[in-house]
């Protein structure tokens, strides 16, 4: 009675480890899945005593945020340049801003208070 006793535990457990496994197996990676939703950031910032958005270009898939964060002592802007995108905002001292794309494309955005200051957003599916 003790052998039986035993042995159903290691078979549950064998049993429990191959759907583990056939589980996992069939499972995206969460790794992969966190890297495509994770938000892209571009830094205003002072290079050669010029202030850029760094890097000028991101390249994000639909639904992906971009934080542009302000690491300056000047105030900026987000403005939009590209036909039918319209994005205004104010970016403030050390502070960010943060917008979700929702449909594919381009978009082209500059700083209104910095000549030369611009960037663009390429979305895909």
């Amino acid at each position: 009675m003790i052998r039986g006793f035993l042995r159903r535990p290691i078979v549950l457990m064998v049993v429990g480890v191959a759907a583990s496994a056939s589980i996992l197996a069939s499972s995206p990676s969460p790794t992969a899945h966190a890297a495509s939703t994770s938000p892209v950031k571009v830094l205003a910032k002072e290079v050669n005593s010029k202030y850029v958005f760094g890097p000028t270009k991101v390249k994000i898939k639909v639904g992906q945020t971009v934080i542009w964060k302000n690491t300056t002592d000047a105030a900026h802007t987000v403005t939009s340049t590209t036909a039918g995108w319209t994005y205004d905002k104010k970016l403030n001292l050390k502070k960010s801003l943060q917008l979700t794309f929702k449909k594919a494309g381009t978009f082209h955005y500059k700083c209104s208070y910095h000549a030369g200051m611009v960037g663009t957003v390429i979305v895909s599916h």
